[in-house]
């Protein structure tokens, strides 16, 4: 009853902005992440990364607080602008809310490329997939490339200890408690939950690097779907429809990318990828492993 209180707050804020509403020839996406999150990185001096200096940051409202949504709102056959885009995405909602006829290209990388070690899908394997995708993209006939990282969404991959991670199919299991029920619990601290979210966020900028060392584009963009509530208005997470700003407000980064000829692999081990095609309780288990369920 709470949660839907709250929600009548969207009827009489600002719906969002698009995607679509910009001019990009690249939109990175990052999954989950805050505005404030974003901005304290990319200022940090610990931060350095070319296509940060070539940047400008503001902050724009999403037109969700919650990946399902953001993308039925986002997405559609009469969405000017879907037609002509190749779509590399990490996020298991992709196989629920989108049609790859909607699309130039669709590659939900989550299918066949999970890391059951850590729980999620690694932002490298991302960026190889995104970088492949490249090959196919015709810039100069108004085709574009978006690319949609799972992190800096739970759980923290150099924080197993926080959210253990298990193998996909673990994740049935009810007594498996996320990051955000134990931080409203108080089995893991705030800043606990604060140095994980920007651990995974910090790893998927160095990511963004070497995509962005591999494309030649004036017009990128980075922002997210939806921010995150650690406890603001008794929200934890991101419950849909929310018209918070914890949840809407997320990053506008608008740089560019230049096409340095190097093309570095990460330095990370990661798990043998899964290669048969995934069932609806795959999809279940994966949605519960990302806290969805």
């Amino acid at each position: 009853m709470y949660h839907k209180l709250l929600q009548q707050g969207s009827r009489i804020t600002p719906p969002g902005r698009s995607i679509y509403e910009a001019d990009w020839d690249v939109l990175v996406v990052l999954d989950a992440c805050r505005y404030d999150l974003f901005a304290a990185a990319v200022s940090s001096p610990d931060t350095d990364f070319a296509f940060v200096d070539r940047g400008s940051l503001t902050a724009t409202r999403s037109v969700e607080s919650a990946t399902r949504l953001w993308m039925r709102r986002t997405f559609g056959p009469g969405v000017e602008g879907v037609e002509q885009t190749h779509y590399v995405v990490g996020s298991p909602w992709s196989s629920l809310q989108l049609d790859e006829s909607w699309f130039a290209s669709l590659d939900p990388v989550w299918q066949d490329a999970w890391d059951d070690d850590h729980g999620t899908l690694l932002p490298e394997t991302v960026t190889d997939r995104a970088l492949a995708a490249t090959h196919e993209v015709d810039f100069d006939a108004g085709e574009r490339l978006l690319v949609h990282y799972m992190q800096p969404h739970c759980p923290f991959i150099d924080s197993p200890d926080i959210a253990t991670p298990k193998a996909a199919d673990g994740f049935t299991d009810a007594a498996e408690r996320d990051v955000w029920t134990r931080l409203q619990a108080g089995e893991v601290s705030l800043d606990e939950v604060r140095g994980g979210y920007r651990a995974n966020l910090d790893l998927a900028l160095v990511e963004i690097e070497r995509l962005l060392h591999g494309i030649d584009s004036e017009r990128v963009i980075i922002t997210s779907d939806h921010g995150n509530a650690t406890g603001e208005y008794g929200l934890y997470g991101h419950p849909e429809s929310m018209p918070f700003d914890c949840l809407r407000e997320v990053p506008w980064f608008e740089t560019t990318a230049i096409d340095t000829g190097e093309r570095p692999s990460s330095g990370r081990v990661r798990s043998d990828p899964t290669s048969e095609e995934p069932t609806d309780d795959d999809i279940e288990v994966r949605l519960r492993a990302l806290g969805y369920r």
